[in-house]
């Protein structure tokens, strides 16, 4: 094969964060208000000239692919969270919290095949528009016990809705809705056992979901020996992390 390409890519990614948090008179009694933001924007333009050649049975063909491709993504997530402590007992302390979000994301990839003179000659078979938002509920319970500075131990548990909501809308309409629901624990120890040196134990569960080129439904031609292709009926994924 002999590939000649081109590629430019560029993008943004903003965030912001606000919390506002609100001791009360009783020792270990707060509440915690958090806004988040992010803003995402990716381009990228590239050209493919290429010819292929494919072997079967000692015989070949040549294939030739010159072609321009421009993507572009965003993204808009938006979250917050309340967070309620009360203490129990002296050394305890009862931690509620709430976190809804919601991801909005876009894809739009549009492919033009090389007439002679420019890349003019859309296609349509590669090309594609595509929305995806994921929306989530997480709501939980955590306890914590301070026994010292040098030793606390905390143990919780969290339930989470999602929904995610895939459609595209070029070049046919069609559209994928999935719902899930999972319980998520956490835990945590510290321990200081020396003046140098401390142990240090933690675990937490959490999902991912696919992102929006992941889920896009497009072929990938970029490169004909490894022709890729998005999946909109992909599940998220669960994941536990211990250290």
């Amino acid at each position: 094969s002999i590939v000649k390409s081109m590629a430019d890519r560029s993008g943004y990614n903003i965030r912001n964060n606000i919390l506002y948090r609100h001791s009360f008179a009783k020792k270990g009694r707060s509440i915690s208000l958090g806004l988040n933001t992010n803003f995402t924007r990716n381009t990228s333009e590239g050209i493919t000239d290429a010819i292929y050649r494919f072997f079967d049975n000692g015989a070949f063909e040549d294939s030739i692919q010159n072609q321009f491709a421009d993507n572009l993504t965003n993204g808009q997530n938006y979250s917050g969270t309340i967070t309620y402590t009360e203490p129990v007992g002296k050394k305890g302390q009862l931690q509620v919290e709430y976190a809804p979000s919601i991801q909005k994301n876009t894809a739009d990839q549009e492919t033009f095949a090389y007439d002679g003179q420019k890349y003019s000659d859309f296609n349509q078979n590669l090309s594609n528009k595509f929305d995806n938002t994921n929306t989530t509920n997480r709501g939980g319970l955590t306890y914590r016990l301070v026994q010292n500075r040098d030793d606390m131990f905390s143990v919780g548990i969290n339930f989470q809705s999602a929904k995610l909501e895939s459609q595209r809308t070029f070049p046919t309409v069609s559209s994928v809705n999935q719902s899930f629901s999972d319980f998520l624990p956490n835990a945590m120890w510290r321990k200081k056992i020396s003046p140098s040196s401390n142990i240090r134990v933690f675990f937490r569960s959490f999902v991912n979901f696919p992102s929006v080129t992941q889920l896009q439904d497009v072929v990938n031609l970029n490169n004909p020996l490894r022709v890729s292709a998005g999946n909109p009926g992909l599940k998220q994924s669960n994941s536990q992390f211990i250290a």
